[in-house]
């Protein structure tokens, strides 16, 4: 195998790292407020869709289940809060893209090996 297909077959596994790195990313708990009360909700794709079908389907009061409470929320709360979601999924494809760009910008498979792609948590010691 030449090394021009090799540094090819690697920059694209580096890309699926990066792109299973932004699924984990994408997926988060988020606090919120609303009306005054603090909300976690998640940012799955499954809560998205739940909220993005409960705006269209049915404006108005809603009765909505939140990862540690009930509330009633209106068509707007609901509109913020898929708004703020947005955010974090978003920041998480910025992410991704910047990740492929820093792989497709590199010259050598050193280069490649050293795009930083799942960031370790370091313990300080103090």
């Amino acid at each position: 195998v030449s090394q021009s297909r090799y540094a090819c077959f690697l920059k694209y596994l580096r890309k699926q790292e990066a792109t299973e790195q932004r699924k984990q990313k994408e997926n988060k708990i988020i606090n919120l407020t609303i009306n005054g009360e603090s909300i976690q909700i998640s940012t799955s794709r499954e809560e998205r869709l739940m909220i993005a079908s409960k705006i269209s389907a049915s404006p108005g009061l809603h009765d909505y289940k939140f990862l540690n409470t009930w509330l009633e929320v209106t068509t707007e709360n609901l509109q913020f809060i898929i708004g703020e979601i947005d955010k974090v999924v978003q920041s998480a494809y910025d992410w991704e893209l910047l990740k492929h760009q820093e792989i497709d910008n590199s010259k050598s498979l050193d280069e490649v090996y050293s795009v930083v792609i799942k960031e370790e948590l370091v313990n300080k010691v103090n």
